[in-house]
């Protein structure tokens, strides 16, 4: 789930994680696998010459948007499943996150500087 809010994208019908690091792409891939038995991969290069990987399936994608009903940027959340988890698998969501976005950022309201 972290790749995915991260470098990610997920609709309805497919989920797509970009990136220009091979590891990341392929632990990526062996997340995948390890969910979902027989999985397909489409891969390809998007227009900024960044890697992408891809699996097809509305049943697949429909696991993850039980879990956060949006992966849009500005939606990010950290889901309840995983915020119960043991520390372990805090952890591990968060270094895939981080690997992805980079940084930490604040963002301060303008209007109320919360």
């Amino acid at each position: 789930m972290a790749k995915i809010s991260g470098d990610g994208y997920l609709n309805r019908y497919y989920i797509r994680y970009n990136n220009s690091c091979d590891i990341l792409i392929d632990e990526f891939k062996q997340d995948m696998s390890y969910l979902f038995k027989d999985i397909k991969f489409n891969e390809g290069w998007k227009d900024s010459k960044t890697k992408y990987v891809q699996v097809n399936g509305k049943s697949k994608s429909e696991i993850f948007l039980r879990e956060l009903s949006s992966f849009k940027s500005s939606d990010i959340l950290v889901p309840e499943s995983i915020k119960n988890s043991d520390d372990s698998i805090m952890a591990e969501y968060l270094r895939a996150f981080y690997d992805d976005e980079g940084c930490v950022a604040i963002r301060l309201h303008k209007k109320t500087n919360e």
